[in-house]
């Protein structure tokens, strides 16, 4: 035990170290200029150099509460805090070349599910509270959910397990009707949705594995199914988005979206919309309430933040462009060549960017900077 808190102080003084080394405080080093950010309404807050093995990139990135994840390469985790730029932690998540999946957020605390195992990693003290061995699953296809009870993983056999969440222990199995293999999953404490490569929306109740209801899509799905608000949207390679009744599977539109082009990549729920993406199509805002689309952005890549009725767009390669959800239109766009590495961030308003050597930026609009320096 004690070994083990030195190895922690050594990782803490460490980080501190390569925190007070990393992070940029000249205007001059930024990624993007300041005036260039200052014509989207937006100013730099931090810029942090993360320290990058030779050969190491970054591989991803991902926003949870106070809180910037990223993901290199070599599988090495730096949790930052969102508001400094500090890097709260660093540690190897799994061995180089071992696929990691995009973490799912439960009770403050992030889990990964790396080949058998689920880590539980918890960003306030920056450690692994525990490696939960899934007995019996042979791979994972498609991610994991969790509730209080049970963490359900999407298995490489086209079978749905239903795991005890403290233990690992299996508790039941189910699988779609046709065998289709199972790609994404979600969980509340009283049912669990799934998708199947087939195109099938399949929920069931939580505790027995029993099925509640199915909806089927018009074609194969690889995208991920989203919950927000009592609503599941699902968008398929039928080039539709569909909104549905989370508790009876119903749809809520009274006809689906149609995005123009082959649906693969993971939707975006912001405030009043969703931003739905094609590779021949860009970027559209499709309006929960109706269903319509309130714009296009045809390069777009990947809707970064709101604020307000803007809208935040990476468009490749290398630029940011500002839409706007009342006009419907886009206002602006700025030259960010040298960003190739974004994320989303729903939670609010500030924008990452980011190089694969290992530069972030961070900026946020004018009002949101000045209220974090008078938080101070």
């Amino acid at each position: 035990m004690n070994s083990m808190k030195i190895c922690v102080a050594i990782i803490v003084l460490w980080g501190a170290s390569v925190f007070a080394a990393g992070l940029s405080t000249s205007p001059g080093d930024y990624l993007v200029a300041s005036e260039l950010l200052d014509k989207a309404g937006l100013e730099s807050r931090w810029q942090v150099n993360l320290p990058m093995k030779p050969n190491e990139k970054i591989d991803t990135m991902y926003v949870y509460d106070n809180y910037l994840y990223v993901l290199t390469t070599q599988n090495f985790l730096f949790s930052i805090d969102r508001s400094t730029g500090h890097i709260r932690s660093l540690l190897q998540l799994a061995v180089p070349g071992l696929p990691v999946l995009p973490p799912m957020h439960f009770d403050k605390k992030s889990i990964f599910l790396v080949g058998q195992e689920m880590k539980v990693f918890d960003p306030a003290f920056g450690q692994i509270l525990e490696t939960i061995t899934l007995k019996n699953l042979g791979g994972n296809y498609g991610g994991i959910a969790r509730n209080q009870k049970y963490a359900y993983v999407c298995g490489s056999d086209n079978r749905l397990y239903a795991y005890t969440a403290d233990e690992g222990i299996r508790a039941f199995m189910v699988s779609a009707d046709n065998d289709s293999a199972i790609i994404s999953v979600i969980a509340s404490e009283l049912q669990v949705w799934f998708s199947t490569l087939a195109g099938n929306v399949i929920a069931m109740d939580a505790d027995s594995g029993r099925k509640v209801w199915q909806f089927n899509l018009s074609g194969p799905m690889k995208a991920p199914l989203v919950l927000d608000k009592g609503y599941i949207y699902a968008a398929g390679m039928d080039t539709k988005l569909y909104k549905l009744n989370s508790m009876i599977g119903t749809q809520a539109w009274e006809k689906p979206f149609f995005a123009g082009d082959k649906v693969e990549m993971p939707l975006t729920v912001g405030q009043n919309c969703v931003y739905v993406y094609t590779v021949g199509t860009g970027i559209y805002a499709v309006d929960k309430q109706t269903g319509k689309a309130l714009w296009n952005q045809p390069q777009g890549y990947a809707v970064l933040a709101e604020h307000g009725s803007r809208v935040y767009v990476y468009v490749k390669p290398g630029v940011l462009s500002v839409m706007d959800n009342i006009e419907h239109k886009e206002h602006l766009g700025i030259n960010i060549a040298r960003i190739n590495r974004v994320t989303v961030n729903m939670t609010d308003s500030w924008v990452y960017l980011g190089s694969d050597m290992g530069r972030i930026l961070a900026a946020c609009p004018f009002e949101q900077k000045n209220q974090a320096a008078e938080s101070k």
